[in-house]
């Protein structure tokens, strides 16, 4: 059944992969069929979203828990770990909310809408008001350690040659629509879909710290959290 259940597995939406995940996971018996598609690379450990990774690495039967650790587990990039070192004197500077709208203009618009600004691509910025600087620092500085589901970056090659990026938006049974940084929108017919795979990374880069001073992230800061709604 496992092998049946991910015979397309290249081609099939976002929600149709859930469901296959949904229910080989309800088997441990199929759960194994899983992690040999993992090992064989015909399932990325990227396709399998974080939740589902986590049941993975916590599940009650050891064995499952020891295959999934080695095919899943992956350790922290060490450069983020030194991005944040660097940059951990942000949480202690005051920010300056009228700087920090254009710092959001120029580094953070073309993703995220905020005070009327901006394209709603990842996620609403309004539910952060209430997070700490430490939260913040890591959120901007290290995209890829906790990512929702709904904003996983995919990677779609279509038929007629293209090759693009960004997170689906919508489904139906015919098409998907791909949201891409900068707004754009487009939808795609399944038909014309030659390959569909998960990243495993956020749409929003690592090293936005490259281009912006510890100020400047203080003021990024302060706009998000003290800006009026």
């Amino acid at each position: 059944m496992p092998e049946l259940l991910l015979a397309d597995w290249n081609h099939d939406s976002p929600s149709l992969r859930n469901s296959i995940l949904g229910a080989l996971l309800a088997r441990d018996e199929w759960i194994g069929g899983l992690l040999d598609a993992i090992e064989k690379r015909v399932v990325a450990p990227a396709d399998i979203p974080p939740v589902n990774r986590q049941r993975l690495l916590k599940h009650g039967n050891e064995l499952i828990r020891e295959r999934a650790s080695a095919l899943l587990a992956g350790s922290p990039s060490s450069s983020r770990a030194e991005a944040l070192a660097k940059y951990q004197s942000v949480t202690n500077l005051t920010g300056d909310p009228g700087r920090g709208e254009a710092a959001f203009a120029r580094a953070c618009s073309t993703c995220h809408a905020f005070s009327g600004q901006g394209h709603a691509v990842g996620p609403d910025l309004t539910a952060f008001r209430a997070k700490s600087p430490q939260d913040f620092l890591v959120a901007i500085l290290d995209p890829n350690a906790a990512i929702e589901p709904r904003f996983i970056n995919y990677q779609i090659e279509t038929k007629d040659g293209r090759s693009l990026s960004g997170v689906v938006k919508a489904e139906t049974s015919t098409s998907l629509t791909l949201a891409q940084s900068g707004g754009l929108e487009e939808k795609i017919l399944r038909n014309d879909i030659e390959e569909i795979k998960a990243s495993g990374l956020s749409l929003m880069p690592e090293g936005l710290e490259q281009n912006m001073t510890p100020q400047e992230l203080a003021d990024l800061i302060a706009y998000v959290k003290h800006s009026p709604p």
